[in-house]
């Protein structure tokens, strides 16, 4: 059963993206007075790989939130841009503020998850005052080349695929090493978050032409680092999650990250890499957790 409003809208510059609603409590309208949180999503990810977390949240027995989600331009159920340079956290970040205005979220949680992470704190920057909390997963200041590389070549070589079975077993070829314990049910869910069906065919949700962003960057050299950006979280209610097996996020930069943050929460997931699917229940309780809290 559908547990969310789908909610399509036009960016500043009339390319269609879409979004998602998941009311507290499962129904509409909105209660009044309940936390509002919005999921930003990784690189090449969709509002369906937050599906098991917004509806874990929205349906608390006791404490439901309303949850958002949104698809990048390029991703999931929004347009693709016609210049691929705009594939980039600034202009991103500018069409999440505009869904925040359009849903009429003046103070929200944020969830972000490796590049959404990189966009919450850039809205924790510009924005503060709209913010009571950021959940940083897998994201971090100090990006680590060889995870950036890899996510380059993971995103470059995946190929279409001809049905759900193949698509599964694609998934699990990929990212096999980062979640050994994954179910073969869970390999499916991500698979069917990671592919939609186009002309006949399973092909990944997100413009092929957004891997052309790492001709920018020299994967041979340690990447600058964003620490300057960070600082605006000094004060900000934050809990970070890593995957204990994450090429991405170290664990020296999380320490330094705590450090920096005196109101810090900090959870290892076990078992996960980059990033966290956050369908576990000691994560989706941790975040429920940090949202009641702040």
């Amino acid at each position: 059963m559908q547990a969310w409003k789908d909610i399509y809208f036009s960016s500043f510059d009339n390319l269609p993206l879409y979004g998602r609603c998941y009311p507290a409590g499962g129904q509409f309208p909105l209660k009044p007075g309940a936390a509002v949180v919005l999921c930003l999503a990784n690189l090449s990810d969709n509002s369906k790989i937050f599906d098991p977390i917004a509806r874990f949240l929205s349906q608390h027995e006791s404490n439901p939130v309303t949850v958002y989600t949104m698809d990048y331009r390029g991703r999931g159920q929004s347009g693709h841009d016609k210049n691929w340079h705009n594939y980039t956290p600034y202009i991103e970040m500018r069409d999440v503020l505009d869904f925040m205005t359009l849903n009429n979220m003046p103070k929200v949680t944020l969830i972000g998850t490796g590049r959404g992470g990189m966009i919450a704190t850039l809205i924790a920057a510009s924005r503060p005052n709209c913010l009571k909390g950021i959940v940083l997963n897998d994201s971090a200041p100090v990006i680590e080349t060889h995870g950036i590389s890899r996510i380059a070549n993971t995103l470059h070589k995946t190929p279409n695929a001809e049905n759900w079975e193949q698509a599964t077993k694609i998934i699990h070829r990929i990212h096999g090493g980062f979640y050994p314990k994954l179910t073969q049910q869970g390999w499916h869910n991500m698979a069917l978050s990671w592919f939609c069906e186009k002309n006949g065919s399973l092909v990944p949700c997100f413009d092929r032409r957004l891997t052309r962003i790492f001709r920018k960057i020299k994967l041979n050299r340690k990447l600058p680092e964003l620490w300057h950006y960070y600082i605006a979280l000094r004060r900000m209610p934050l809990l970070i999650l890593r995957g204990e097996h994450s090429d991405i996020l170290s664990k020296e930069t999380l320490e330094q990250m705590v450090a920096l943050n005196h109101i810090c929460q900090a959870l290892t997931v076990p078992d996960q890499g980059h990033a966290p699917l956050l369908w576990d229940k000691p994560s989706q309780k941790a975040i429920h957790n940090f949202i009641m809290n702040i």
